[in-house]
């Protein structure tokens, strides 16, 4: 939890629940999406081993399955 609670900045109580607020870049799928655009510029470029490691980047992101855990009830 947030050390001021009174002030949050991360975690946000909404009516309904709790809102997580972050830079998009700290999101993996958002970064990865990021990294395949990258590598697919890289590749348009014919810079094909820079696409390898951007892609290979990108897929070092995922970790289990999203969501595990969570639950929807």
């Amino acid at each position: 939890m947030e050390e001021n609670r009174a002030a949050p900045k991360l975690l946000v109580s909404l009516r309904d629940g709790c809102q997580l607020t972050v830079p998009p870049a700290s999101v993996d799928a958002v970064r990865a999406e990021g990294l395949a655009a990258e590598a697919m510029n890289a590749r348009d470029a014919g810079r094909e081993a820079g696409c390898g490691s951007l892609l290979n980047e990108a897929l070092a992101l995922r970790r289990g399955e999203p969501l595990a855990g969570v639950s929807t009830s």
